[in-house]
């Protein structure tokens, strides 16, 4: 039995994958992820996937897919038109709740959408026509790459493509953290930020995310901006300081199968005002995330530093 799965992009939404295709995989299907070029490396060392398509070839008629199920986690016009190329058993498609995301971004209204993996699930599950048992997020990372951080070290991917959604003070809480603990700090995400500190570790961008994220598994914390560092974090059971400004854990960013130890963000009636993230804030404050200073961020730091001191 062959299943395939197109999720198309983004990163993020990618690796969110993994849990359907863990289930799929003890259920005894061959499976096969077709996403664009650009993101098909981020899950290559998963071992519940088979094989992993360019979505570039299948759409160019290059390649010749068939399968005895097929789920389009994408749910665009993109992903439709492929689906349709494809011939399978049976197909699904995931709810997109584009009424739900307007209400609770546009108005704010006071709605909890299904969490992204939920969504997963059940379309997974109208195609299997059967239900699914699925385990928490588990990312498998690539080759780690040569750079040598001692340890403890805490990794903090706090930069972000969208300007609403990068923590503005990532300097001062470096600082802080610095100056009060013995931990090494690991910058990931593409954070440029000028350190003058051997115990600051800058992965930059050199390295594919899947590498990089051999040297994340090694950290004993993590604070992370809503990216898709925050899900990858979880993933490597890195336990996970999530920092969202003006997205929210109300869009489905988070469940069970993937839940940070802390989630901080402002209660603002603005928030959220975006699901992706926006280049400037609508309201001109910000206030979403400069209202989180680096001590807020710190004394959740020390509590997940005591905790794990304790367990």
């Amino acid at each position: 039995m062959k299943a395939i799965i197109i999720r198309l992009s983004s990163f993020g939404d990618v690796v969110l994958t993994a849990p359907i295709f863990k289930a799929l995989k003890e259920g005894g299907y061959e499976t096969a992820l077709i996403t664009r070029s650009r993101f098909k490396n981020i899950m290559s060392n998963d071992p519940n996937i088979d094989s992993i398509i360019p979505a570039e070839a299948a759409e160019a008629g290059k390649i010749s897919l068939s399968s005895d199920i097929l789920i389009d986690l994408q749910g665009n016009l993109r992903s439709r038109k492929l689906s349709g190329r494809i011939k399978a058993g049976t197909k699904a498609r995931v709810r997109k709740y584009y009424l739900c995301r307007f209400l609770l971004t546009s108005l704010h209204l006071k709605i909890t959408l299904p969490p992204v993996i939920k969504r997963y699930k059940a379309a997974a599950e109208r195609a299997l026509k059967k239900d699914l048992t699925l385990t928490r997020l588990k990312y498998f990372p690539g080759e780690i790459p040569p750079i040598d951080i001692p340890h403890p070290y805490i990794t903090l991917s706090l930069n972000a493509k969208w300007f609403t959604k990068s923590y503005p003070y990532t300097d001062e809480l470096i600082n802080i953290i610095l100056k009060t603990t013995d931990f090494n700090i690991l910058l990931v995400g593409g954070t440029e930020i000028p350190v003058n500190s051997k115990r600051v570790f800058n992965a930059g961008t050199e390295h594919p995310i899947e590498r990089t994220a051999a040297l994340v598994k090694g950290s004993s914390l993590a604070v992370t901006a809503d990216t898709v560092w925050m899900h990858i974090e979880m993933g490597l059971d890195v336990p996970t300081i999530a920092v969202f400004g003006s997205t929210h854990p109300d869009l489905g960013f988070v469940s069970e199968y993937n839940m940070p130890r802390i989630v901080l963000g402002k209660q603002l009636s603005c928030r959220p005002c975006t699901k992706i993230g926006k280049k400037r804030c609508p309201k001109k404050h910000f206030f979403c995330l400069k209202g989180i200073p680096p001590k807020i961020i710190m004394e959740q730091i020390k509590d997940v530093i005591n905790f794990n001191s304790n367990s």
